[in-house]
């Protein structure tokens, strides 16, 4: 019987396994773009609006140019060459 097993374990192929590796995937933060609230239309058609948003909309505009710096170099570091 030891020789049938032996001779079975001995015959028996194994199939390559491949191991898939789980991507990682980063974390991004994506800034909240600012909320406008007190704006007023003026008669010419334009719109005035309050100091303190414009700075909020230039501090938005240099987060998402950050969020999208760091994005690409997300991409560049995890770029797989084909």
């Amino acid at each position: 019987m030891g020789t049938v097993l032996t001779t079975l374990f001995l015959n028996c192929q194994s199939e390559r396994i491949e191991y898939i590796e789980k991507p990682y995937i980063p974390e991004l933060n994506f800034p909240v773009f600012p909320i406008l609230a007190d704006a007023q239309k003026n008669i010419d058609g334009t719109v005035s609006v309050s100091g303190d948003w414009i700075m909020r909309l230039a501090e938005y505009k240099i987060r998402i140019e950050e969020t999208e710096k760091t994005y690409n170099d997300l991409k560049a570091l995890y770029a797989r060459e084909e």
